[in-house]
């Protein structure tokens, strides 16, 4: 069996790091041969912090009942020998549901309320409402 999603996360994480110091690198050759304009010096910078960044949020978008939390159960969840995502039949992940990481945020899940997708908004806007949001602490 190959490493676990934790320790794939983990590796990324170095990659992302390494990555980061060659960027910085670059911009230091570039101003050293006066290749730097102020357009390539902002974009550099904000590939830095793009890299930099320990978020992480990815979308399951399918269906009712197609399977979602039990993907996300078994993709994120395998090594804690239980789900995460209640996955019986219902509608758990009918709503907008948000698991997502960030080094200075407990371990969350964050759900939009149903009755919010039938209103005007698009979910970039939700997310800009966090009060709005019902979150629950996960114990992992």
């Amino acid at each position: 069996m190959g490493p676990s999603f934790n320790e794939q996360f983990d590796q990324h994480g170095v990659w992302r790091r390494e990555f980061a110091q060659q960027l910085k690198r670059l911009g230091d050759w570039m101003s050293s041969h006066d290749l730097m304009d102020s357009a390539v010096r902002e974009r550099l910078h904000r590939l830095e912090e793009q890299v930099r960044s320990d978020k992480v949020m990815v979308a399951f978008v399918a269906e009712f009942s197609r399977g979602k939390s039990e993907l996300i159960n078994a993709i994120f969840f395998a090594d804690y020998g239980r789900r995460i995502m209640p996955a019986s039949a219902g509608r758990t992940t009918m709503c907008p549901t948000e698991l997502g990481y960030e080094a200075n945020v407990p371990p969350s899940l964050r759900l939009l309320p149903i009755e919010t997708r039938l209103q005007v908004q698009s979910l970039a806007e939700w997310r800009m409402k966090p009060e709005r949001w019902h979150e629950i602490r996960l114990d992992v």
